[in-house]
């Protein structure tokens, strides 16, 4: 975790020289209150509530953001999102304002920010005891739908070996289901195609078979006192008859 609280601390002085505008990207004041807008922008960013930004982010966007502003404001989300708070009632669109702008519009040293903390945050995720905070694929589309390349977070997956890696394993599986057409379809109203593929493509990877393979045959050898064999022999199951 204190890899994640330096990268956070970067953050606030790579995005330091950003300033919001004279009105916020809020989908005007009949959706954001003139009081709150003002509020925001004096604030010192670090004491920024969660509900204000929460409130901010999830009014009605424009159709072009504003770059600088969502820059100035970047800190606090990545501050927020670590600790486990979201700045959006809908959690998987916690980072949909950053998805306004592609890998382009980020200086070399923003988005090689951006890239570390994205990757950060879900290594950690991944040997952390899951507490009921985002599914697994839930963390993936959030950093998806802030257009974030998630492929590199899929190959830290690959090479995690604690067990609760693989606990998170068999939450997504349990969230990826056969449609009707005999396709594989991750279970969440808010995936798209581009999403959907990638994550069921890596499940059904060649790598990721004999990888995955080899972790459960080890659970199954050595399963503990949280897990019993026979929660891995389930595990072992789904997974040999999705791939």
């Amino acid at each position: 975790m204190e890899e994640i609280d330096e990268i956070v601390k970067e953050a606030y002085k790579i995005f330091s020289g950003n300033k919001p505008g004279e009105y916020l990207d809020a989908g005007g004041l009949w959706a954001f209150e003139r009081e709150n807008a003002l509020k925001l922008k004096s604030l010192p960013i670090r004491d920024i509530p969660l509900e204000l930004l929460r409130s901010y982010h999830s009014s009605p966007k424009l159709r072009k953001l504003n770059l600088s502003e969502l820059k100035y404001f970047a800190p606090r989300y990545l501050e927020l999102i670590k600790d486990n708070e979201f700045p959006s009632f809908i959690e998987v669109l916690s980072l949909d304002r950053f998805g306004y702008f592609n890998e382009s519009d980020w200086k070399t040293d923003e988005r090689e920010l951006l890239n570390r903390y994205a990757l950060g945050v879900f290594r950690n995720y991944l040997k952390s005891e899951w507490k009921g905070s985002l599914l697994p694929h839930e963390m993936l589309l959030m950093f998806h739908k802030g257009n974030f390349k998630i492929d590199k977070l899929l190959k830290e997956w690959e090479r995690t070996s604690e067990q609760e890696s693989l606990i998170k394993f068999y939450m997504l599986l349990n969230n990826i289901e056969y449609t009707k057409y005999g396709k594989l379809e991750v279970t969440d109203a808010f995936s798209d195609k581009k999403f959907n593929d990638q994550i069921c493509d890596w499940v059904r990877s060649k790598s990721v078979k004999v990888i995955f393979r080899e972790k459960i045959q080890h659970a199954l050898m050595n399963p503990g006192e949280s897990f019993s064999r026979s929660y891995w022999e389930e595990l072992s199951w789904r997974f040999e008859m999705m791939i």
